[in-house]
This record gives C-alpha cells, sequence and structure tokens, in this order.
C-alpha cells in the first residue's frame, strides 16, 4: 500500500493534443488551454499543438480564445494525448465586433512590462539594503590529457579529477577562486550604492595579485535600466523603454506558478552587430514584473578580448512597508565570461577553436537579508562586527561555515583541497611567481617588499643618455599602516645619480585617510595633469618626437594629508618646497624693481615654497585601497576637480602667488555604441611670475595621440596667466564601419577629436619674461582636430591631427599621423 501511494504520489500525467477551427481546419495558436479546478494551463502555438505536464489529472479541460466559443470537454485518464480538438467561430462575436490578429503580440505584451517598468523596478523604492555574497571562479578549458603527463598543468588537473568527486573527469582546470561577502546599501538621493566588504577569501598565491582584477567581470546590473554596462560599452536592455528597436519578441510558452500566469518570452536582436543580447525571460502577468532572465551576448557584437557573455538573473517576492502586496527583488545572478583566444585576441576574424586552451570566468552572486524602505538604513548593523570588517582578508574557515549565504559544492571544496596539494610544489611556486612578475611587473619577496617595475629599469633621453632605475616598496606583510617607498637611477651622460624616498601611514583599511612625506632629487616634466605614458620605460623613449628637452631638474620635500570626506568627496592638504633647474634657456628677474635685461640680475634656478589645497568630487565612483594607494576605479559621472595653491615669499623663496584651477572630465557613454571624453579646465594665476610658475599648455613630446595633450603644441610653446581649455574625445564604436561589409568583422571603430586652449597673459607678466622664448595666445584659441581608427587588433589606433591656426613658426607641426595602444574591454 505504501510502495502504491508513493507511485501515485510522484507520477507525472502529459497531457497532449491539437487546436483546429472546426470549419477550415487550420490551426488555432495562442489558445488557452486551462486545467479546470487545478488553475493550471498552457497556450497553443503556432501550429495549435499544446502540452501540459501535471501531477493531478483534472476531470476537463477548458480551450478559449477571442472570436470563437470556448469549449470544455471531459479527460479519459486512458486517453489524454494527441487529443483533437475542433473549435467553432462565435457568430455573434463576429457579427458584433470586427477582429484583427494583433502582427506583434511579442511588442504589443513588452509595451505592458514597459508600463509597469515604475512599479517594478528595485530602484524605485527611496532605499534599501542587502547583504550579498559572491564567488568567483576561473578556469583554463582543454588542458592537455594528464594520463601519462609530467608537466604541471596535468599534474594539476590530475589532482583536481581525483579531489572532485561531484563530476566526471573534464579538461576544465580552475586557476583562481575567491568569496566575498558585502553588505550594501542603496538610496535614490544621493543616489548610488554604498558597499561595504566584510570579508574576503581567495587561494593566498602569488597569482591572486594579478588575477584578482577578474572582479570587474562581475556582471551585476539592474536589468529594469535602459542601457546595461558591460566593461566598457553598454547594451541595449531586453526591457528598454524602446526595446523593439533593438529586439524582436516572441511568446513561446505559459505557465501557471503559484497561482499566477508566466510568460515566457524570446527576444532576438533585429541587428546582427548590436550590443545586444539574445535569450529568454519570463514575465509574470498580473504585475508584468520579471520572475527570472537568461541571456548571453549577441554573437555579432564588438567586445575586445571577450567571446561570450553569459547572464542569469532570478528575483524573489519580498515584503515593503510602503505597498500591502510583496514586491520583486534580485535574489541570485550567475555571469559566465569566456576570453578570446588565438588570433581572435587580435581582433583577427576566424574560426573558434573549440580544442584550443581557453579561459572562463564565472561568478555566482547570491542576495540575501533584503530590507526595504527603513526608516535608516544606517542603522541596520552588518552581520559582523567592526574587527570582523577590518581584517576582511583573515577569516577563520568557522567564520565562513556560518556567514556563508550559499554552501560550497564539492568542485568549489576541491579547488582549495588541490592547491593546498601542489603549494610545496617547488615547480608550482617558481611558475605562479614568474606569472605574477611578468603581468605585474613587479617581483614581491614574501609579501614584504616588492622591486620594479621591469619596464623602468632602463630608459633613454637627451639629457641623461641612458637611464637605469631601481625602485623598492614595502608591503603589508612588514606593515599593514606603515609604507616606505622609493628608487635610485643613474644616468650615463650626465653621470648623476637620482633617487627619491618617501614614508606614508595609512589610518584607514576601508576610509581613505593618508598622512605621507615625500623628497626627491630627479629630473621632471612641469605639468599639472596626469600621463598616459610613463616617460621613464623604453618604450616612451624610442617614441619621443625630435623637439628640444623640456626637462627640469626638481629637487623637494612633500608633506601631504589625504582624506576621504564622505562617499563622493576626496581632498588632499600639502606643504612643499621645491627647487626648479630647467635643463634649457629660462632666465628671469631676481628683483622685480630691476630691469630684466640686466644680466647681473637674472637667475636661472627657481625656489618654490607653496601650500595647495586640492578637493575631487566624483559622484558614484567606485574606487579602491590597494597597496596603501587610492586606485580610481570608474564613475559614470562628471569628476569635478578644484585647486586652490597659495606661495610663500621667504628668504629663500623669492615669489608670492595664488593660483586656483577647477576642472570637469568625463567619459560620458552615449547609446548605443559612442563615448564622449571631455576635459574642461579654467584657471587664474595671481601675481607677477617667471613662466614656469604660470600656465603651461602640455605640448605632445611623443608621437602618440593622448587625451591629456594638445598634440600638434610643442612643449612650452604658449603660456598663460588666465586660461581655459577643452580636450575632446568622441569615440563612435563602430557606427559606420560596421556598416561595411567584410571590414566589419574586423571590430574596427571611427574616432574624431577636437582640443582647444584660450589664454592671456598680463602686461606685468609679459615684460616680467621678455627675455624668454614663448607665445601667448592672441584673440583667436588655439585649436587641433583629428579623425582616426581605433581598435586595430584591439589595441592600436591610428589618427590624423590638424593644427588648425597659429601656422607661422616654422617649427610647428601642421599635422601628422600619431598612433596609440589602449587596452580596454
Amino acid at each position: 500500500m505504501l510502495l502504491s501511494w508513493s507511485n501515485t504520489a510522484h507520477a507525472q500525467y502529459t497531457i497532449s493534443g491539437k487546436v483546429v477551427e472546426a470549419k477550415s481546419k487550420n490551426p488555432v495558436d495562442y489558445v488557452s488551454v486551462y486545467l479546470v479546478g487545478l488553475y493550471e494551463g498552457t497556450y497553443t502555438d503556432s501550429t495549435g499543438n499544446f502540452t501540459i505536464q501535471t501531477p493531478q489529472l483534472p476531470d476537463s479541460l477548458s480551450f478559449s480564445q477571442p472570436g470563437y466559443v470556448t469549449q470544455t470537454i471531459r479527460l479519459d485518464p486512458a486517453h489524454i494525448n494527441n487529443l483533437h480538438i475542433a473549435l467553432n467561430e462565435d457568430i455573434q462575436q463576429l457579427t458584433e465586433v470586427v477582429i484583427t490578429a494583433d502582427a506583434d503580440p511579442g511588442k504589443t505584451f513588452m509595451k505592458k512590462v514597459v508600463a509597469r517598468k515604475p512599479y517594478n523596478n528595485p530602484d524605485q523604492y527611496d532605499q534599501y539594503s542587502y547583504q550579498q555574497y559572491t564567488r568567483g571562479e576561473l578556469d583554463l578549458n582543454n588542458v592537455d590529457d594528464p594520463s601519462g603527463r609530467k608537466h604541471l598543468k596535468a599534474m594539476m588537473l590530475n589532482i583536481f579529477n581525483t579531489l572532485d568527486t561531484g563530476r566526471h573527469q573534464t579538461d576544465q582546470l580552475p586557476i583562481y577562486f575567491t568569496e566575498t561577502l558585502t553588505q550594501i546599501y542603496h538610496t535614490s538621493s544621493p543616489s548610488g550604492d554604498e558597499a561595504t566588504v566584510i570579508a574576503k577569501k581567495s587561494l593566498d598565491l602569488e597569482t591572486d595579485k594579478l588575477l584578482r582584477h577578474l572582479e570587474k567581470f562581475n556582471i551585476n546590473f539592474n536589468i529594469y535600466d535602459n542601457w546595461l554596462p558591460v566593461f566598457n560599452k553598454t547594451f541595449a536592455s531586453p526591457l528598454a523603454d524602446k526595446g523593439w528597436n533593438y529586439y524582436h519578441y516572441y511568446i513561446n510558452d505559459s505557465v501557471l506558478v503559484d497561482n499566477k500566469w508566466q510568460y515566457q518570452i524570446q527576444f532576438v536582436p533585429i541587428h546582427q552587430r548590436s550590443d545586444t543580447f539574445t535569450g529568454m525571460m519570463w514575465i509574470n502577468d498580473s504585475t508584468f514584473s520579471v520572475d527570472r532572465i537568461d541571456m548571453q551576448m549577441n554573437p555579432g557584437a564588438n567586445l575586445n578580448f571577450v567571446r561570450d557573455v553569459q547572464f542569469q538573473g532570478a528575483f524573489a517576492l519580498h515584503d515593503t512597508k510602503k505597498r500591502p502586496d510583496q514586491v520583486y527583488m534580485p535574489k541570485k545572478f550567475i555571469s559566465e565570461v569566456t576570453f578570446e583566444s588565438g588570433l581572435d585576441l587580435l581582433g583577427i576574424p576566424t574560426n573558434v577553436d573549440t580544442t584550443a586552451l581557453s579561459l572562463t570566468y564565472t561568478t555566482t552572486s547570491i542576495v540575501d537579508q533584503v530590507s526595504i524602505d527603513e526608516n535608516n538604513l544606517a542603522a541596520v548593523a552588518p552581520v559582523m562586527d567592526a574587527y570582523a570588517q577590518a581584517n576582511a582578508s583573515n577569516q577563520s574557515e568557522d567564520f565562513w561555515l556560518k556567514y556563508r549565504t550559499d554552501s560550497l559544492t564539492l568542485h568549489e571544496k576541491a579547488i582549495y583541497q588541490m592547491i593546498d596539494s601542489v603549494r610545496a610544489n617547488p615547480r608550482f611556486k617558481i611558475i605562479t611567481n614568474l606569472a605574477a612578475i611578468a603581468v605585474t611587473g613587479y617581483w614581491d619577496i614574501h609579501n614584504r617588499w616588492r622591486l620594479g617595475h621591469y619596464g623602468s629599469l632602463f630608459s633613454a633621453n637627451p639629457i641623461e643618455g641612458l637611464r637605469f632605475r631601481l625602485g623598492a616598496y614595502s608591503l603589508p606583510g612588514i606593515s599593514k599602516k606603515w609604507n616606505v617607498h622609493g628608487y635610485l637611477a643613474y644616468g650615463t651622460r650626465d653621470r648623476k645619480f637620482k633617487a627619491d624616498l618617501g614614508i606614508g601611514y595609512l589610518y584607514n583599511d576601508n576610509i581613505w585617510s593618508r598622512t605621507s612625506v615625500y623628497a626627491r632629487s630627479d629630473y621632471d616634466v612641469l605639468f599639472n595633469v596626469d600621463d598616459e605614458l610613463d616617460q621613464d620605460n623604453i618604450i616612451s623613449s624610442l617614441l619621443r618626437k625630435p623637439v628640444p628637452s623640456n626637462l627640469t631638474y626638481v629637487k623637494e620635500v612633500v608633506l601631504a594629508h589625504d582624506q576621504q570626506i564622505g562617499r563622493n568627496l576626496l581632498s588632499s592638504v600639502s606643504l612643499a618646497y621645491h627647487e626648479y633647474n630647467p635643463s634649457f634657456d629660462f632666465q628671469y628677474p631676481v628683483n622685480q624693481d630691476v630691469l630684466p635685461d640686466d644680466a647681473l640680475n637674472l637667475a636661472h634656478q627657481l625656489p618654490v615654497l607653496e601650500w595647495n589645497v586640492h578637493l575631487r568630487y566624483a559622484k558614484e565612483e567606485e574606487i579602491r585601497i590597494f597597496n596603501y594607494d587610492l586606485v580610481h576605479i570608474k564613475t559614470e559621472h562628471p569628476v569635478i576637480n578644484l585647486d586652490f595653491v597659495q606661495g610663500f615669499k621667504t628668504s629663500i623663496t623669492p615669489f608670492a602667488y595664488r593660483k586656483i584651477r577647477v576642472g570637469v572630465s568625463q567619459k560620458l557613454k552615449l547609446p548605443p555604441k559612442s563615448v564622449f571624453y571631455y576635459n574642461l579646465q579654467l584657471g587664474k594665476t595671481f601675481g607677477t611670475l617667471p613662466y614656469l610658475l604660470l600656465d603651461i599648455p602640455r605640448g605632445n613630446q611623443y608621437f602618440v595621440a593622448s587625451r591629456y595633450a594638445f598634440n600638434t603644441m610643442l612643449p612650452y610653446e604658449f603660456v598663460a596667466d588666465r586660461y581655459a581649455s577643452l580636450n575632446s574625445r568622441l569615440s563612435l564604436g563602430g557606427l559606420l564601419l560596421d556598416r561595411i561589409p567584410l571590414l566589419e568583422k574586423l571590430g574596427w571603430k571611427e574616432r574624431l577629436s577636437f582640443n582647444t586652449y584660450w589664454g592671456s597673459l598680463s602686461n606685468d607678466n609679459v615684460q616680467f619674461n621678455k627675455m624668454n622664448n614663448f607665445k601667448t595666445i592672441e584673440k583667436a584659441p588655439f585649436m587641433e582636430a583629428g579623425v582616426g581608427i581605433e581598435n586595430i587588433f584591439h589595441l592600436l589606433s591610428i589618427e590624423y591631427l590638424w593644427r588648425l591656426n597659429y601656422l607661422d613658426d616654422p617649427q610647428t607641426i601642421r599635422g601628422g599621423v600619431f598612433a596609440g595602444v589602449t587596452f580596454v574591454f
């Protein structure tokens, strides 16, 4: 009796059949098939067929469709397959109204989904918080068969297959694994998310230093947004307000879940080369909210170094105090990124070799402890105390067993066991260390000292000749608070040693707060902006233009304090002594009351004492504190910089002055494919000063197109004491080239540039610096424009830049071809 009951309880009945029109015998699609009394059902497909699986057999089935008479049939348990249903036209209904078929029922349905987005989007709430557990795994695919092999990959694969008892032997080898537990607070005013890392765990290998950057491949976006960020690009969401401009939608199926109908919607890109997805989503018909979604990147999308992106998202019901009903909030996300290999890495279209070595990075994120519309989310205490947060990377296994939202699988446990087995292997140690050195450029000694970068070991310039440099940097293995760094350099032509030495104290691991002292004696370039090229390496040395040296020997001591103020504001205050000794012709009057043509009154070396206050505001900027330094990751919003500089006159520093600078920059995504970068700067200097202390627009000294510099301008060509400048670049992302047959397969992208500088120099500063060779901007601003192609072999760019005015000087570059190298996903 028990066996009989058990078999009956777990039985599954399959009911199938076909619905046709009684007169014409043509199939009828989208007929509602309803299991009477069970609140379950489905729809017929385009051929009129239907299939239902149910654990309980109903007494009857009901078939309904506008324009036809509803029909109910009794079910015979012996005959529930291959049913034939003929529907009669509803004559009375047809005489009263005109029924027209919906030419695009998927689009019509999605318009209802879009209309309900304001009520279903999780970001509708003023504030909510949740805890997120994320694990990431990097796998090396198609590893050699370990049988009979002695190399390291085969040995590790053999160990892993032995430990992972939950799967069959495979050629997939995990080489990186990490777990992170994060508390996230979302607010709409100010808009953004604030994340606190509670705990983090990895394999603790040398290669973790380079592979931890894989965190940027954690794909976790709000599916209700119109544009979804995927690395450095934006993809059209299948739930975009005008999604039917990018997708075809098809209603594939429907099912009754918890007394609510769910529709399976298939979405397919309209354009082959568009940045879109293809996949399925399940929509609730009562609220038109997303229950789950499964999609992958459009194969025609142009994404550097990435072959495929897959994303799965699931939502769960949660209570809210603002509305009486439950709402869907994120529950689980799984993303998988497969990287290109072989010729694909160079952007060369070729057939994919499924047997070649390749890399796949998979992340799984689980959302838990969701709180919606709490009065004060900041008061919601994280699960762990402050000590646990400050020691996020030092948690015990007991800690993880207690606080993991999702238990590790046998496969994931085997990863830790495999690493423990090979950690002591000498060959394993050597290979992981060499891999870390090759990618990072640094050699780490027992997490105590970092030596390098090897790219700066030697370089060349006109003043020093061949230059050698070796740097060292202390690591947390010595102290988590104190950091010492410095380098020693030597030039074969000037035969001088140069050096710098700095020491800093980091007050807080989570909130940026550091005090540092820094001293240097070395050559430098006097520009106030960051450079894309590091001058101290052999590559930049080879790409230098044949222009006179613009190096200045600098001796300086700087005392600085950096502090994070709130979520979006960073500050820096410094007091510095500089001593400038240019390698080029430069003179200034020591006594401003004496005429500058008095040779006995002229000086070449310039000492300066100044105080600087710097503020940086960046809304929702992602930052990291990495090895005592603050690293700016990204933000979608404008970055505002404000600088105030006060120079002091003393017995050894002859000039007092004030400077005010303000700048706004942004990397603005312009869907569907374009990205616009701009950097607007305004500044004014108060005082009569040597021109090295005024504003010198940055002329490019390399044959490399720079978005920070004026590429056709010579270094030190213009000088101003008040100025306005704009550097801009528009990357069209293949908007035109993707339409050209054959060429579109290469993934090349168009680029336009425009830079301008306007500045003026007071008469006092003109007279004070008249013995020096420079120009001033007249009525018209300096302008240059460029057009080019980027993403050649996924790395290279070629751009032709025109200098539009100030062409009288025979030394000026009126136009030329500039190359570039950019590593962007």
